[in-house]
């Protein structure tokens, strides 16, 4: 019995160490495009699938397709996104059909596989600001929990008053 155990709780491991995306769809995404790159030639790119995360900035739906703005920041192993303080700069995430802003709202950490459209140049603040613009093929949204060690060790005694 013990012989079958610890090799079920090793592939139980492993499955929760698996990324969100299948690696069928990783071998599609271009991952020699650095973010700085993509910002700067966003047309040289067109056509190319890319793996991009980061913190939604806002969410809009008009004329039949929904608009996320996203802060990008570097993944982790997981594909997670990770710390908010690092960022190269803002894309645009474009999808047909409603996504609700309720659920795709302000805050909300995504990874994203898209194939590049381009760039839309958009105000932000006083400027004129180049996004690059991302079609949406699959996209994952994080909860908080998700994201942050899954190993807790702890010594104490619960209880409810």
């Amino acid at each position: 019995m013990r012989r079958y155990v610890l090799p079920l709780l090793f592939l139980l491991g492993l499955s929760g160490c698996a990324g969100v995306f299948s690696k069928e769809i990783m071998r599609e995404c271009d991952v020699d495009i650095s973010f700085p790159q993509l910002i700067l030639h966003s047309e040289r790119y067109k056509g190319r699938k890319i793996l991009l995360g980061g913190v939604i900035l806002a969410t809009r739906y008009l004329r039949g397709e929904t608009i996320m703005e996203v802060l990008q920041t570097p993944l982790n192993w997981r594909k997670a996104p990770k710390d908010v303080d690092q960022s190269e700069g803002r894309f645009l995430i474009v999808s047909t059909g409603f996504l609700d802003s309720a659920i795709y709202r302000r805050g909300r950490r995504i990874t994203v596989v898209g194939e590049v459209l381009g760039t839309r140049v958009q105000i932000l603040d006083e400027i004129d600001y180049p996004y690059p613009l991302i079609s949406m093929d699959k996209l994952f949204l994080w909860d908080k929990r998700r994201i942050g060690p899954r190993i807790r060790i702890g010594i104490g005694v619960m209880g409810t008053m």
